[in-house]
């Protein structure tokens, strides 16, 4: 059809029709209660930004009507940072919760502290304040805060990674109490007597209180603390690493364990006495995520842990187990398979070096973690090389690492792993011992490995494995 040509009569008709049944009409017709709608469906795209409101009352006078008519409908705060001018925004602006945010850095040191201050005395308004890498001179200020925050539901507070000497809270910090609070968040910040603010933190449902200072906080301490907060889903408890010198007392007889019945998800750093302490004083009937890491090594007499594992009510689910080296660090995850909308995990790490790895991971599958009926993925990966082959010749770590897993049909390997697993796989096949051959990984199916071609030597150790098994008619796949 040529540019000129006339319209089809059909289409003609549908537009006129259309414009019949739908006239169309400017935004500034609609009712106040469907600009209110639209205004909320716009401002919870943009949650993340808390000033996302300030460009609806700029348009025109009818918005910014329907905007203030309804702060606590659309969730109206105010956003004070180290570089907004504090009191001249709040001589501006209606009077809104206060959210004072700001991230500082060695690179970015925080200026403006005095703005920050003059948010902080609107006690009566202050909901959230979210400081991270907090420089001493504003720790200070708010450390002097001995006034309860009725508003405050949020605090986050974090102190450089360097600096241990302004990171000291006060008992009488926000007076003591804290009832509206729903989130506390305190890494490397000494808090020498949190039972006082957390005994009246009764709405908590967050509470994460990470890389403690040199101070103590016991068990009982602890579980005094958190006896009360029965809406508690979130726990982190986490020390410094030069901490796990330190070696708590025998368990000895104590009241009945505290119950949190609506804790989830659980995160622990630090040494396996203490955690066996505590989780020995406590009770977690819907616990179903789990992140665990030590610094010490003693998991072989640790009947608690293994109890503890045992009743966590997710792990039947859990399909796929993960190992990952790093320099400082090893992690075991199990989980769910990738694609899956179940974000549960059970996590178990230690901070050492690669000798107290594989130890610490022998100890753990044969000793703490139960059977996986399920689990039929294993991936192993390396972000650097392992020792050679020979590292491992004259130990069974290795084997004892794998030994758990009866119920894997996938072995995934990355490109570090892939080596040194396959020269353990072919000196445990050269020698000789059927019945170690045989009885490691019984149901595997299926190797994968990371490259196209991988080198001679990878494939010559997987492949004298793959040949042994074969003779006993376990037949295994190789994958590129």
């Amino acid at each position: 059809m040529s540019r000129n040509s006339p319209v089809p009569l059909q289409r003609f008709l549908r537009c006129v029709v259309t414009d019949l049944l739908y006239p169309k009409v400017t935004i500034d017709a609609l009712p106040g209660d469907v600009l209110l709608e639209i205004f909320s469906f716009y401002l919870d795209l943009d949650d993340a930004h808390l000033d996302a409101w300030h460009t609806l009352v700029h348009v025109c006078q009818q918005w910014r009507r329907i905007v203030f008519a309804s702060p606590r409908y659309l969730n109206l705060r105010l956003r004070c940072t180290n570089r907004t001018p504090v009191r001249k925004m709040l001589d501006i602006w209606p009077t809104l919760p206060i959210v004072v945010f700001c991230h500082t850095s060695p690179s970015s040191p925080l200026r403006g502290v005095l703005n920050v201050a003059a948010a902080l005395k609107c006690y009566d308004r202050v909901c959230e304040i979210n400081i991270w890498d907090i420089p001493k001179s504003l720790f200070n200020r708010l450390a002097r805060i001995k006034v309860p925050l009725p508003a405050l539901t949020s605090l986050q507070l974090s102190s450089a990674d360097d600096d241990r000497q302004q990171s000291n809270l006060p008992d009488s910090f926000l007076g003591g109490s804290a009832p509206h609070l729903r989130s506390l968040d305190l890494h490397g910040i000494s808090f020498p007597a949190p039972q006082k603010l957390l005994l009246s933190a009764t709405d908590l449902v967050t509470l994460r209180i990470e890389r403690i200072p040199d101070f103590y906080l016991s068990p009982e301490e602890m579980v005094a603390c958190l006896s009360t907060l029965t809406k508690l889903e979130e726990f982190a408890l986490g020390f410094q690493i030069d901490l796990y010198l330190y070696h708590w007392g025998q368990i000895t007889e104590h009241p009945p364990p505290a119950v949190l019945p609506s804790l989830t998800s659980f995160r622990f750093r630090g040494a396996c006495e203490y955690l066996e302490d505590l989780i020995s004083r406590t009770s977690l009937p819907r616990l179903d995520n789990v992140d665990i890491s030590f610094y010490d090594l003693d998991t072989s007499d640790s009947p608690l842990l293994s109890q503890f594992v045992s009743n966590i009510k997710s792990l039947e689910a859990f399909d796929c187990a993960d190992i990952a080296f790093c320099n400082q660090f090893v992690n075991i995850t199990l989980r769910r398979s990738r694609g899956s909308a179940d974000r549960r995990t059970l996590k178990f790490g230690i901070c050492d070096g690669l000798d107290e790895q594989f130890s610490f991971l022998s100890q753990l599958g044969n000793i703490v973690l139960p059977p996986f009926p399920n689990l039929e993925h294993l991936y192993i990966h390396s972000s650097f090389p392992l020792p050679p082959w020979q590292y491992y010749a004259e130990s069974t770590e290795w084997l004892e690492l794998l030994h758990p897993f009866t119920s894997v049909k996938n072995l995934h390997l990355s490109e570090n792993a892939a080596l040194c697993v396959g020269c353990v796989l072919q000196d445990l096949s050269a020698s000789g011992d059927s019945n170690r051959v045989t009885e490691l990984l019984p149901a595997l199916q299926n190797i994968f490995l990371p490259r196209s071609q991988p080198s001679g030597a990878m494939l010559e150790a997987i492949g004298q494995f793959i040949t042994v098994l074969g003779l006993f008619d376990h037949f295994v796949s190789l994958h590129y």
